[in-house]
């Protein structure tokens, strides 16, 4: 026979966790030694751990209010709470708006010892980075504009505790990613950074500041130093085009210091973070007669497939939308469609075939005659890819006539492997109305 035993094993119970105070569960797990040469089967201190992370979700109010005592726990205790508290909120997609939290917290990353073994502790286990990148996590839940926003009363700690984050090491820590979005969201001074841009948000929109009024002087002092030094910072950066639309928000002509960056690192990680969100505006011209796309495109290889493939689409969506000045004519769209690369194609056709019930008919029916003719003489295996691929965009017509008549049929003697079935099911439709095309 075979045992295994997954994940840590707990000294004590969930259930005499529950039943313990504050004051108790602290002395016990202060006073709790692992054997020296344990087994797997053995408990641990990250056992310990690991169920008072869940008495956190499960029992809110104990560790939100008179808790005090947790300040002078061990560091270990002190980051089980904090990722419990971020945990609770994470799942039940909330925030905690409590005073004792933040003046707890506050107390904790102020102190003396935690700021030494902050700076001092380079190991990976240090839990004093740890625990203060789930703080800002627990923050950013509070700092939501869209919804959850912390209460006036309780702006000013947080604001407190935000920058006494950043002057502990406003560098802390990078993330070894090559995909720099898992860097920012996995990343300490990922969460920092977004923690300064959102607190301004919620401080200016709490407060109804009025426009030309809305920026906190330390925070704009940060972010303004910040683009002096013209350091490679490209989390930074990152950062920046993450919440572009929150800076838009704070200072529309704030913005200009950063469509004008050189550094090729950083403009990456700008661009990177803008189209990581899923905001189509009429910020897209502005990018567009900045030359922030043809610069893209220009060096389409410092980027993975997963950014190329969002940049399509909101040039896709700026296509489409009634509110954005973009059509057949603009010469970003003209490029890009004449440049005919397998990606970008790809991308195109998949994005119009998934998102077919919300699009305008005519705009679909104008995008496929210009890359029809574009592609019709098939000489080259993008254009093949395109005419054989196009039947997917059929969805959007109740009739077939003569025009689209003509794609079909150029379309089914170039169709991809296996794909003559699924163009055999969507002719089906057409029978009834439009029997002699099909």
């Amino acid at each position: 026979w075979m045992e295994s035993v997954f994940g840590n094993i707990s000294p004590a119970s969930y259930e005499s966790v529950q039943k313990m105070d504050l004051h108790k569960l602290i002395n016990y797990y202060s006073n709790y030694e692992e054997k020296p040469h344990r087994t797997i089967t053995d408990p641990t201190i990250e056992g310990l751990n690991d169920v008072i992370k869940l008495d956190v979700k499960n029992n809110i109010l104990k560790y939100t209010h008179n808790i005090e005592v947790i300040y002078s726990a061990p560091i270990g205790f002190q980051y089980s709470w904090i990722i419990g508290l971020w945990q609770y909120c994470y799942d039940n997609k909330t925030y905690i708006d409590s005073s004792d939290v933040f003046i707890l917290i506050l107390k904790i990353i102020s102190s003396a010892n935690f700021k030494k073994d902050y700076v001092d502790d380079n190991s990976f286990r240090n839990k004093n980075k740890w625990f203060a990148h789930r703080v800002l996590s627990l923050l950013n839940c509070g700092l939501d504009c869209h919804g959850h926003m912390f209460s006036v009363q309780n702006l000013p700690l947080v604001k407190e505790i935000i920058l006494d984050l950043y002057k502990n090491d406003n560098d802390a820590e990078i993330v070894k990613d090559r995909d720099i979005s898992h860097q920012y969201f996995n990343s300490y001074s990922g969460e920092l950074y977004g923690a300064l841009i959102e607190y301004n948000v919620v401080e200016a929109y709490k407060s109804n500041a009025p426009i030309g009024n809305r920026w906190d002087d330390d925070i704009k002092c940060i972010l303004d130093s910040k683009l002096s030094k013209e350091q490679k910072n490209p989390l930074f950066f990152y950062a920046l085009g993450n919440k572009f639309y929150s800076l838009l928000w704070i200072d529309e002509s704030w913005l200009k210091n950063i469509l004008t960056i050189e550094d090729c690192d950083n403009w990456k990680g700008f661009m990177v973070g803008f189209h990581f969100n899923n905001i189509v505006s009429q910020v897209f011209e502005d990018f567009c007669n900045s030359g922030q796309y043809d610069r893209f495109f220009s060096n389409r290889d410092y980027f993975d497939s997963v950014t190329q493939n969002r940049v399509i689409q909101y040039i896709c969506t700026a296509y489409y939308s009634e509110k954005i000045n973009f059509d057949l004519n603009s010469p970003l769209l003209i490029s890009v469609l004449n440049e005919r690369n397998a990606l970008d194609y790809e991308n195109i056709i998949q994005f119009f075939y998934r998102k077919h019930k919300d699009l305008p008919i005519e705009k679909v029916k104008d995008l496929w005659r210009y890359m029809y003719h574009l592609n019709k003489e098939l000489d080259n295996d993008v254009s093949k890819y395109f005419i054989g691929e196009s039947y997917r965009w059929l969805d959007f017509f109740d009739n077939i006539d003569e025009e689209i008549k003509e794609w079909m049929l150029l379309s089914v003697k170039n169709l991809q492997p296996f794909s003559a079935s699924e163009v055999i099911k969507k002719l089906t439709v057409y029978t009834k109305n439009n029997p002699i095309q099909v």
